[in-house]
């Protein structure tokens, strides 16, 4: 494999790995790859590209979850911003919270050295109000 190359599919919004794959469970629903900074993100692009809040995420495989960098206190932040931006909409909202948390568990699984930072940063979403339950 050539320098600077990885295996597996890249995130569709930087050139990390992708960490994930989010999508619809409905025939022809796009799907996006997302590192672990940019699910929130994806989640949020396909809601708006499909008109529903709901969306799933499947996570990848092999060496692809482990290259795909770890967010930020600032970037948990900002996921948090983009959270409570979209707390009217019940679905996307908790769909969001669901791919922040997954990734930052990730990051402190993966052993990031801000975990309790990053963790406090990502409760955050408790502070909005919105339908949280699973179907």
């Amino acid at each position: 494999m050539p320098a600077g190359k990885r295996e597996g599919p890249s995130c569709d919004f930087c050139s990390q790995a992708a960490f994930a794959i989010v999508t619809r469970d409905v025939p022809g629903s796009p799907a996006l790859h997302a590192c672990k900074p940019h699910l929130g993100t994806a989640a949020e692009k396909l809601a708006e590209k499909t008109g529903a809040g709901s969306v799933n995420l499947y996570l990848l495989s092999g060496g692809s979850a482990i290259g795909g960098g770890m967010p930020g206190v600032e970037e948990v932040a900002e996921q948090v911003r983009r959270v409570g931006a979209h707390s009217r909409d019940d679905d996307a909202a908790h769909s969001m919270e669901d791919a922040l948390y997954l990734a930052v568990l990730a990051a402190i699984a993966q052993g990031a050295p801000n975990a309790p930072a990053l963790a406090t940063a990502a409760l955050g979403t408790r502070r909005y109000h919105f339908s949280r339950y699973t179907a």
